[in-house]
């Protein structure tokens, strides 16, 4: 999805460490027309976002990483002056209603979810 004004496509990574959960993350979003890029680790997501290179708009995150919560991307990410949307996603629907409202602000999509429900949810944040 291109910004208004021809701008370049909303960037949105996905931090998940489910190798098929991430390709359909990944088909599903690059079909909506957004530039998407999946990592298996918060610390593979640490290093693409600190590098500067490419930059997300919006960070789809599992909560439980094989290193780091997705919790603990998103305050790197805060410590690191990145102020980027966090959706933040997992099975344990008990540990998402802890994070909803959440000072840090990320916003929750239980799993398992539907392309749909995704589609849906990074379409809202990205029209914020």
């Amino acid at each position: 999805m291109e910004r208004s004004g021809g701008e370049r496509p909303f960037h949105v990574l996905v931090v998940e460490d489910d190798a098929a959960i991430a390709r359909l993350a990944v088909r599903t979003l690059a079909r909506a027309n957004y530039d998407v890029r999946a990592v298996a680790t918060g610390m593979d997501a640490v290093g693409l976002i600190g590098a500067g290179h490419w930059v997300p708009d919006l960070v789809v995150t599992d909560l439980e990483l094989p290193d780091i919560t997705g919790l603990q991307l998103l305050r790197w990410c805060r410590h690191h002056g990145q102020q980027v949307p966090f959706l933040v996603s997992s099975g344990d629907v008990a540990a998402l209603g802890k994070l909803d409202g959440r000072a840090l602000g990320p916003e929750v999509l239980s799993k398992p979810w539907e392309l749909r429900a995704l589609d849906s949810a990074v379409r809202r944040m990205v029209a914020r």
